[in-house]
C-alpha cells in the first residue's frame, strides 16, 4: 500500500512543469529587458524560450500527470508569444525594428 501512494504525497510537480515555468519566467525577464537600449539582443531570446515554456507545459500537463507548474508555464509562454508578436509588430509599422525594440 506504501510506496506508490507515497510518491504521490513525495512528488508534487514533474521535471517538465517546472522547465516550462522556468523558460516562461526567463523569457518574461528578456521580454522586459529589451527595452533597455544596451541589451536589445535579448529580443531574439523571447520566441524560443515562449516556445519550449508551451511545449513543455502542455506535455507535462495534458501528457504527464496534470501538473500544475505545466499548465501554469502553458500559460506563460502562450502569453509571452503574444506580447512578444504585438511589441515586433508595433515597432516593425512604427519604424522601431531599425533600431531598438
Amino acid at each position: 500500500m506504501g510506496t506508490e501512494d507515497e510518491k504521490q504525497v513525495l512528488r508534487k510537480y514533474t521535471e517538465l512543469g517546472v522547465a516550462s515555468i522556468v523558460c516562461g519566467a526567463i523569457g518574461m525577464c528578456c521580454l522586459v529587458l529589451m527595452f533597455l537600449p544596451s541589451i536589445s539582443i535579448v529580443h531574439f531570446l523571447v520566441p524560443p524560450l515562449g516556445v519550449l515554456a508551451v511545449i513543455f507545459g502542455a506535455y507535462a500537463y495534458w501528457g504527464m500527470e496534470q501538473d500544475s507548474l505545466g499548465l501554469g508555464g502553458f500559460a506563460l509562454g502562450t502569453l509571452l508569444i503574444i506580447l512578444w508578436f504585438l511589441l515586433y509588430a508595433y515597432a516593425s509599422v512604427t519604424g522601431l525594428a531599425g533600431g531598438t525594440v
